[in-house]
């Protein structure tokens, strides 16, 4: 029966590697039971899209079928594109979309027990690739890239029941990479008509919250660090050329960057436990604005603002 349903999910990857579909290739491997698996190649030069799920109960797709849901590699109008679902494992569920792109990479990987990843790449013409890498059980993640060009996203979770949340939309030049270990950490990160910009997200604990956010702008550089439980952290930039750094070390501790305008840098570090920090920036010249937060210990409020340029402030506390 398993050998049938295999022959069957060629077959309707083959139906709908349609017109001038040159070099298209497909291939799905299932072993264990109850697993799904759907394969759509539509005018695919040179595509590729590999399914291999090792276990029961694994889904890449859904009951729509290839054209529909998440699509369990669904690869329209391509000239370069490569999708590849690995599922070792049971009961994960996995989608991949990439429809008019012109290159296009793709990649969802889950090892463990539980996992739900998607992807989704629209128009991205010459560019655009998606990660996602999950080691452990009950993780959540969700790359979504849509009418973008040369962009790359990567979401990585070891451990349990991480969430992570990557967003790209009408971004050029622009990153995001998370990195998740331990158990119950959130990660969201989202650039919105952005240029040149990057969005680095790290957590290593338990229960750690992490939000950076990008819209309207170029040149926007955003970094988070929290290692420790229970931390929460926020970036939020607009504008030209601003940058936000915040590390925590620590429990419970919150921070908060907020960047708009032109030519600023936040530094934001925390050592210790139930720390608040908040910075804000508003840029209006060439001098480049300065904010420096540094708080070793426990139960610290710190707060900076800063309007104009050439400005500097440092707060250290112990």
């Amino acid at each position: 029966m398993k050998a049938n349903f295999k022959t069957i999910a060629l077959a309707i990857s083959m139906a709908f590697a349609t017109g001038a579909a040159v070099a298209s290739e497909a291939h799905i491997t299932q072993y264990g039971s109850s697993n799904d698996a759907f394969t759509a190649q539509d005018n695919a030069t040179g595509s590729t899209a590999r399914t291999l799920q090792d276990g029961r109960g694994n889904s890449a797709g859904n009951q729509q079928g290839p054209t529909g849901g998440t699509g369990g590699i669904l690869q329209k109008n391509t000239t370069g594109s490569t999708a590849y679902i690995e599922q070792l494992g049971n009961r994960n569920d996995a989608g991949l979309r990439q429809t008019s792109t012109a290159f296009a990479t793709g990649t969802i990987y889950q090892h463990g027990n539980d996992n739900d990843a998607r992807i989704e790449q629209t128009s991205i013409a010459l560019g655009a690739s998606a990660i996602i890498h999950q080691d452990g059980n009950n993780h959540d993640a969700a790359i979504d890239q849509s009418n973008s060009s040369r962009v790359s996203a990567k979401a990585y979770q070891d451990g349990n029941g991480n969430f992570a949340s990557l967003s790209q939309t009408w971004s050029s030049g622009s990153s995001i990479d998370t990195v998740q270990v331990g158990s119950g950490n959130r990660a969201y990160a989202s650039q919105s008509f952005v240029a040149l910009s990057d969005i680095s997200v790290e957590q290593s604990g338990s229960n750690n919250y992490a939000n950076a956010t990008q819209s309207g702008g170029g040149d926007l550089g955003a970094t988070i660090k929290q290692n420790g439980n229970a931390n929460r952290a926020y970036t939020d930039q607009s504008g030209l050329s601003n940058d936000a750094l915040v590390k925590q070390t620590g429990d419970e501790n919150y921070a908060r960057a907020n960047q708009s305008g032109f030519n600023s840098d936040s530094l934001i570090t925390q050592a210790g436990n139930k720390n608040h920090a908040t910075s804000t920036q508003i840029g209006t010249g060439f001098s480049r604005n300065y904010s420096v937060i540094a708080q070793n210990g426990n139960g610290h409020v710190a707060t900076t603002y800063q309007h104009g340029s050439g400005n500097r402030a440092g707060i250290n506390q112990k």
